[in-house]
């Protein structure tokens, strides 16, 4: 299993686009093509971290004929969890306004 299937296995209920993983990944500094292994985990479920956050704040889209609209709630949740389970900092849903 790749570390792009590994991230895809963790938010099967999405249909995410290859370049979004990629991106992320660059962004993380791994290769989403490397095949996975315990010493990458970290990296991974950061990733999908910054992909839950990515989905939760835009606006809703379209497959198909279908309109997603993703329960963002649930989304920063999982996001915070892997962040904080990482010693990440991450949004503190405080807005600065």
């Amino acid at each position: 299993m790749t570390i792009q299937e590994a991230i895809e296995s963790m938010l099967t209920e999405y249909e995410l686009e290859t370049n979004t993983i990629l991106k992320t990944c660059l962004d993380r500094g791994i290769s989403s093509t490397k095949i996975y292994a315990l010493e990458d985990k970290k990296k991974t479920e950061l990733c999908v971290a910054d992909i839950c956050i990515q989905l939760a704040t835009n606006p809703n889209y379209v497959v198909g004929t279908k309109n997603i609209s993703p329960d963002r709630g649930a989304l920063l949740t999982q996001a915070q969890k892997l962040y904080k389970e990482h010693g990440v900092k991450s949004i503190s849903g405080v807005s600065i306004w």
